[in-house]
């Protein structure tokens, strides 16, 4: 296995933790932990930049509620801060989780990943459901 070298010290970069903060908070500005947070944003980010070099960053601080749509599902939401370090993980692993080469991977991703054009995604689509619908 390849293996990447001072990926902690990329993802703790107080520059890529404030673009994870912004990624973060799109569509959430409104909400009282984003707007408490981006009071503090500079303290906040380098508390969590000094927890998560020393190791004290602790996860799994998720709240629970239920949707009924259309069956009903628990679903369990991380806290802003840990979605601002969910964010800055993947501003810099994103494409290396793209590129890696998984045996069983399945060549159409439908998942539109940021290296792929949805354009190619929506023609895989439509050729695959022309292919499985019966005439």
């Amino acid at each position: 296995m390849k293996r990447k070298g001072y990926i902690f010290e990329q993802i703790a970069d107080p520059d890529n933790l404030r673009q994870a903060f912004w990624k973060a908070q799109i569509g959430k500005s409104v909400k009282k932990d984003v707007i408490d947070f981006r009071q503090h944003l500079d303290v906040n980010l380098m508390q969590m930049r000094n927890q998560l070099m020393d190791g004290s960053f602790h996860f799994g601080k998720y709240h629970y509620f239920s949707i009924y749509d259309p069956k009903e599902r628990v679903i369990c939401a991380a806290d802003f801060g840990e979605r601002v370090v969910h964010h800055a993980i993947m501003n810099i692993c994103a494409v290396d989780f793209e590129n890696r080469q998984i045996p069983y991977r399945v060549k159409t991703n439908f998942s539109c990943p940021v290296s792929s054009k949805m354009s190619n995604n929506g023609q895989d689509f439509l050729a695959l459901t022309q292919f499985f619908t019966p005439n």
